[in-house]
């Protein structure tokens, strides 16, 4: 034991370590330990905000597709009584379940043609301008 002190002495003498340059250099990597976990908190509280919309998200559609569903049913209970049973009145109730059905297909129609226009815009945007600057 001795002789590992004598060795650490003989060290920190030859090498003649600055403390107040390692002061400085520990209070500027502090400083950086700071700003790292400054932008990490941030980051978490933006991903939560986000992640909060996903279960408004989800509802959304889950009721959309029940729209969907419960007007393809009353359209197939109309085709079905008009086919089938000769109530060619039940005809109306097909035609209003297509006319909602059709609505919301044109609205999804609308929504697809937007995303597939922006949604390249925005993938190759950072990409270009990360090559062209």
């Amino acid at each position: 034991m001795t002789m590992i002190k004598i060795l650490a002495s003989n060290f920190a003498s030859s090498t003649n370590v600055n403390t107040a340059s390692l002061a400085s250099m520990k209070t500027t990597i502090d400083d950086l330990i700071k700003n790292i976990n400054d932008v990490d908190k941030t980051l978490k509280s933006i991903f939560d905000f986000i992640s909060s919309g996903n279960d408004v998200i989800d509802v959304s559609f889950k009721g959309f597709y029940g729209f969907m569903i419960f007007f393809s049913v009353f359209a197939l209970i109309g085709t079905i009584l008009t086919v089938c049973c000769n109530k060619y009145g039940c005809r109306h109730l097909m035609y209003f379940s297509c006319i909602f059905i059709f609505l919301a297909t044109l609205v999804t129609f609308l929504l697809a043609f937007i995303f597939s226009v922006l949604f390249p815009v925005f993938t190759w945007t950072c990409s270009y301008l990360n090559y062209s600057l």
